[in-house]
């Protein structure tokens, strides 16, 4: 039974295939005179469109591109196919009328003589070459594979046992409590450590489309993350955050540097290794409307993933079957991870239009979480959603944490979310990380300058606490053209108040330690909170209030 799941898809593509393609080739080979000729069947013209539409209908249905999913698309593929088979049958049947046809014209010879094959002589003689009987076989294949598509699910002796449900309270408020890690025997073990990494992206100009330039997406970062922590990375709009994301996920290629997962190089796998490999590790999208299928249930949109890396085998490879090619299994993991995430599991069969924005990134998370994933991307999950849906995603979040022993990535541009959520943070800035460091060293003693001026713009929850503002001057440089030495150098503050000193302009600063956290600045030293109060008493009136919010 196993084996007839796995192949229930395949027998129904391949056999519209086979429809679509059988009447390419009607030939006849007739036996007379002592020599073989072979010649085109007429007659079955009339026959190919339709059976080319049939056949790329029975495609379309069993491969799912049409809205018809799972058991719904079975009967109609069986009904197509059976019409086929008839049709095919009724041909074979009625042969003379063909033959007749084929035998009024005269046949030409492989030697080019011109035979006259008389009708009476041709029946005895005829092997019929032609797609009919292709078409025949193929439609009782689709047959089968729509058949086996319209059961799916009745098989609840394949099922797996369900995940665990967790419990959705509500986690503990405040900062120490959201971002507390499980209690771990000894110290953590690194999952995730990247090296060097780039992203460029070309720049092509010129008549000939020659590559020009490139982007600097991402430009020789490392840094590691330990199992189950909670990584915040923060920076400007621009700045490559996504980028680097998406690249540790594979869902870009990185032009250098590497990435380690549990001691595997992700760079290097292809294939198989690669699929399987994407189970341990999972994106939630930062836009929960756009990220949603409107065409599809939610039913259909978690458990795409699990279709997808759906396995089935049997004898000696028994034991790698996880039984996703059920849809009663699908949908019973389904329900469960909705409940987990606190959503009913009868909302399965709803369409993404008919819930809230917070109701979407539910969707959106229980769908990450679907394929019992180790290493989470969360790129900015909360930023389109209204600030009381915020605490209670984040709250979530920290659940399915501790529950499944979670990594998270969380990118994100509100630095309050950060602090209140993650346990480090990493500061990027034009492709390069600039500082990394535990949420409550990095707020309270920050080391680089681009890290001063970016808690300066956090506002303060007190109408009666007026908080004077660090503005940067000028605009973030292009990404096509970084600047050369530090690349926050042209808008540095710190670098104004030491005299411009020139070796801020021509080398590049590698991350170091200092105090207990990595810096990429060459004075980081000289950084401190009376030096940024210093610098922001000197802007001018006319630079704080036309600075950007």
């Amino acid at each position: 039974m196993k084996l007839f799941l796995a192949l229930r898809k395949p027998l129904a593509i391949i056999g519209g295939i086979v429809i679509a393609l059988g009447l390419l080739l009607p030939w006849v080979n007739v036996d007379v005179f002592g020599r073989s000729i072979h010649a085109k069947l007429r007659g079955f013209d009339d026959l190919g469109l339709v059976d080319l539409i049939a056949g790329a209908a029975i495609i379309l249905l069993a491969s799912g591109r049409t809205r018809l999913k799972g058991r719904g698309s079975g009967p109609l593929i069986v009904a197509i196919a059976t019409a086929c088979g008839a049709l095919a049958v009724y041909r074979m049947a009625n042969l003379q009328w063909a033959v007749d046809l084929t035998t009024s014209r005269t046949f030409m010879s492989g030697l080019g003589y011109e035979i006259k094959v008389p009708a009476a002589m041709v029946p005895d003689s005829l092997s019929l070459g032609s797609g009919l009987y292709a078409i025949a076989v193929a439609s009782l294949a689709a047959i089968a594979g729509g058949i086996l598509i319209a059961l799916d699910g009745f098989f609840p002796a394949l099922a797996a046992p369900p995940p665990p449900v967790i419990s959705t309270a509500p986690a503990a408020v405040g900062p120490a409590a959201a971002r507390k890690a499980p209690k771990r025997v000894g110290s953590p073990e690194v999952l995730l450590e990247v090296r060097n990494l780039k992203t460029y992206y070309p720049i092509y100009g010129g008549l000939l489309r020659r590559r020009v330039g490139s982007v600097y997406a991402v430009d020789d970062v490392s840094l590691t993350i330990k199992r189950g922590e909670k990584l915040g990375l923060v920076g400007e709009s621009g700045c490559g955050k996504t980028t680097l994301g998406r690249t540790i996920l594979r869902l870009e290629k990185a032009t250098a540097g590497s990435v380690t997962m549990a001691g595997k190089d992700l760079l290097a796998m292809e294939g198989d290794e690669l699929k399987k490999m994407r189970r341990r590790m999972q994106l939630i999208f930062q836009d929960p409307y756009g990220s949603l299928n409107p065409r599809m249930p939610v039913s259909d949109i978690i458990g795409e993933g699990l279709l997808a890396q759906a396995e089935a085998g049997w004898g000696e490879r028994a034991s790698v079957n996880n039984g996703w090619y059920g849809r009663a299994i699908r949908d019973r993991r389904v329900g469960d991870f909705l409940q987990a995430v606190g959503l009913r599991q009868d909302y399965s069969r709803r369409y993404a239009h008919e819930f809230s924005g917070g109701q979407r990134q539910r969707i959106g998370i229980a769908r990450a979480l679907a394929l019992g994933p180790e290493f989470v991307v969360c790129d900015e999950p909360v930023s389109a959603l209204d600030v009381s849906i915020q605490s209670q995603i984040l709250n979530l979040l920290s659940d399915l944490r501790a529950e499944y022993n979670l990594t998270y990535l969380f990118i994100a541009h509100n630095l309050s979310v950060v602090q209140y959520f993650c346990e480090r943070i990493a500061v990027m800035y034009l492709g390069k990380l600039v500082e990394i460091a535990d949420t409550d060293s990095l707020y309270e003693h920050p080391r680089h300058p681009y890290t001063v001026a970016l808690l300066s713009a956090v506002p303060v929850p007190d109408p009666r606490v007026r908080k004077k503002r660090l503005v940067l001057k000028g605009d973030v440089p292009s990404p096509a053209n970084p600047p050369s030495g530090c690349r926050f150098h042209p808008r540095c503050w710190l670098r104004e108040r030491l005299g411009n000193p020139e070796i801020c302009s021509t080398a590049d600063p590698p991350l170091r330690e200092l105090g207990g956290q990595l810096t990429a600045c060459h004075f980081a030293e000289q950084v401190s909170a009376q030096a940024a109060q210093e610098a922001a008493a000197r802007q001018s009136v006319l630079d704080t209030v036309a600075a950007p919010d």
